[in-house]
Protein backbone atom coordinates (compact mmCIF):
# COMPACT_ATOMS: atom_id res chain seq x y z
CA UNK A 1 0.00 0.00 0.00
CA UNK A 2 3.19 2.55 0.71
CA UNK A 3 4.39 1.61 -2.27
CA UNK A 4 1.12 2.56 -4.25
CA UNK A 5 0.52 5.46 -2.33
CA UNK A 6 4.40 6.66 -3.11
CA UNK A 7 3.64 5.78 -6.82
CA UNK A 8 0.61 7.86 -6.99
CA UNK A 9 2.20 11.08 -5.64
CA UNK A 10 5.46 10.57 -8.03
CA UNK A 11 2.74 10.67 -11.09
CA UNK A 12 0.67 13.37 -9.50
CA UNK A 13 4.25 15.34 -9.06
CA UNK A 14 5.36 14.20 -12.70
CA UNK A 15 1.88 15.48 -14.06
CA UNK A 16 2.01 19.18 -12.59
CA UNK A 17 2.97 22.39 -15.44
CA UNK A 18 6.67 23.41 -15.00
CA UNK A 19 5.31 26.45 -13.33
CA UNK A 20 4.21 24.42 -10.34
CA UNK A 21 7.00 22.35 -9.85
CA UNK A 22 9.45 25.79 -9.83
CA UNK A 23 7.71 26.99 -6.81
CA UNK A 24 6.02 30.65 -6.56
CA UNK A 25 7.57 32.64 -8.90
CA UNK A 26 5.98 35.85 -10.08
CA UNK A 27 7.31 36.75 -13.28
CA UNK A 28 7.82 40.51 -14.76
CA UNK A 29 4.77 40.34 -16.53
CA UNK A 30 2.32 39.23 -13.62
CA UNK A 31 4.14 41.53 -11.56
CA UNK A 32 2.84 44.44 -13.93
CA UNK A 33 -0.42 43.50 -14.08
CA UNK A 34 -1.26 43.70 -10.24
CA UNK A 35 0.40 47.20 -11.22
CA UNK A 36 -2.26 49.07 -12.00
CA UNK A 37 -4.44 47.83 -8.91
CA UNK A 38 -6.62 50.40 -7.21
CA UNK A 39 -4.94 52.02 -4.29
CA UNK A 40 -5.98 49.84 -1.44
CA UNK A 41 -6.98 46.93 -2.93
CA UNK A 42 -5.77 43.54 -2.49
CA UNK A 43 -3.52 43.37 -5.38
CA UNK A 44 -2.42 46.94 -4.62
CA UNK A 45 -1.60 45.32 -1.20
CA UNK A 46 0.20 42.37 -2.64
CA UNK A 47 2.92 44.46 -5.02
CA UNK A 48 3.53 46.38 -1.34
CA UNK A 49 3.77 43.45 0.01
CA UNK A 50 5.94 41.72 -2.36
CA UNK A 51 8.26 44.82 -3.03
CA UNK A 52 9.16 45.02 0.87
CA UNK A 53 9.73 41.75 1.39
CA UNK A 54 12.38 41.85 -2.11
CA UNK A 55 13.82 44.75 0.17
CA UNK A 56 14.01 42.80 3.57
CA UNK A 57 15.36 39.74 1.61
CA UNK A 58 18.20 41.24 0.34
CA UNK A 59 18.85 43.47 3.09
CA UNK A 60 22.75 44.52 3.24
CA UNK A 61 23.37 42.99 -0.23
CA UNK A 62 25.99 44.88 -2.93
CA UNK A 63 23.79 47.39 -4.96
CA UNK A 64 20.80 47.94 -2.23
CA UNK A 65 21.43 51.50 -1.28
CA UNK A 66 18.33 53.54 -0.34
CA UNK A 67 17.62 56.13 1.18
CA UNK A 68 16.32 56.47 4.79
CA UNK A 69 12.73 57.03 5.04
CA UNK A 70 11.44 55.46 1.36
CA UNK A 71 7.85 53.99 1.62
CA UNK A 72 6.51 50.88 0.24
CA UNK A 73 4.30 52.17 -2.14
CA UNK A 74 7.21 54.17 -3.49
CA UNK A 75 9.20 51.18 -4.24
CA UNK A 76 6.28 49.50 -5.37
CA UNK A 77 5.93 52.57 -8.16
CA UNK A 78 9.85 52.60 -8.89
CA UNK A 79 9.39 48.46 -9.27
CA UNK A 80 6.24 49.25 -11.44
CA UNK A 81 8.11 51.88 -13.79
CA UNK A 82 11.52 49.67 -14.57
CA UNK A 83 8.98 46.66 -15.77
CA UNK A 84 7.25 48.82 -17.72
CA UNK A 85 9.91 50.48 -19.51
CA UNK A 86 11.74 47.62 -20.00
CA UNK A 87 9.29 45.15 -21.68
CA UNK A 88 12.50 42.73 -22.55
CA UNK A 89 12.91 42.08 -19.18
CA UNK A 90 9.16 41.08 -18.35
CA UNK A 91 10.08 37.72 -18.54
CA UNK A 92 12.29 37.83 -15.71
CA UNK A 93 11.73 36.49 -12.00
CA UNK A 94 9.84 39.87 -10.66
CA UNK A 95 12.10 39.73 -7.56
CA UNK A 96 15.02 40.24 -9.67
CA UNK A 97 13.86 43.32 -11.68
CA UNK A 98 12.39 44.95 -8.29
CA UNK A 99 16.31 44.54 -7.42
CA UNK A 100 17.28 45.83 -10.55
CA UNK A 101 14.74 49.03 -10.48
CA UNK A 102 16.49 49.79 -6.92
CA UNK A 103 20.28 49.11 -7.76
CA UNK A 104 19.69 51.39 -10.53
CA UNK A 105 17.23 54.24 -8.88
CA UNK A 106 20.05 54.71 -6.16
CA UNK A 107 23.35 53.16 -6.62
CA UNK A 108 25.96 52.46 -4.06
CA UNK A 109 28.85 54.83 -4.26
CA UNK A 110 32.35 52.64 -5.14
CA UNK A 111 34.32 55.36 -2.67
Amino acid sequence: MKGLLVSGAALFWALQPAHAQQGFNVLGNEFLSLCAAAQGSNRDAFTVGYVMGVVQGRRGLVGMCMPVGITGAQLRDLACKYIQDNPAQRASIASDLVGSAIEQAWPCSRT
